[in-house]
């Protein structure tokens, strides 16, 4: 896979190649194409017939999914900065188990809930007078795994609900 410089599009994700030598625990990495924490780095020493190796395994951002690189440690990673914003709770939508929010640029945005997190949405916004928050984390993620030359989009996600202070 031919590794370029992402597009403009995430640039606020900070997305940067960095050769898999160089990759440390608790860094954020693209791991066969998913956002990643790296939580285990090996690096075999160079052999009598070939170049050091890495072993790079990491834990999904949103999913909790295991996932590993074996190759060179001399071959390049993307590494990104995770994108973590509070946001103000507009509405949610119990039957389409997704809620709206207003942006930093006062845009109505709309993110997709597990029925959990719905539920609990639900409750915070019936039993307080306050305006719930809900905190988003922004990733990259590969459009197609398989293309010769990676694509980028933003995912993002919910972590987390609070009332507004």
């Amino acid at each position: 896979m031919a590794l370029s410089e992402p597009s403009k599009s995430i640039a606020s994700l900070d997305l940067k190649l960095v050769e898999a030598g160089n990759v440390k625990n608790k860094q954020y990495a693209i791991i066969q194409g998913f956002p990643c924490r790296v939580c285990s780095v090996l690096i075999s020493a160079p052999g009598k017939h070939g170049a050091a190796k890495a072993n790079i395994t990491g834990i999904h951002v949103l999913n909790g999914r295991k996932y590993t690189f074996i190759g060179p440690s001399d071959s390049r990673l993307y590494s990104f900065k995770v994108d973590k914003s509070d946001q103000t709770v507009v509405d949610v939508q119990k039957e389409n188990g997704c809620a709206q929010f207003l942006d930093e640029k006062n845009n109505l945005q709309t993110i997709d809930l597990s029925p959990n997190q719905c539920q609990e949405l639900t409750k915070l916004m019936i039993n307080s007078d306050a305006n719930v928050t809900m905190k988003v984390i922004r990733v990259p993620q590969v459009i197609d795994p398989k293309a010769p030359t990676p694509e980028f989009t933003a995912i993002q996600a919910v972590d987390s609900f609070s009332l507004a202070k």
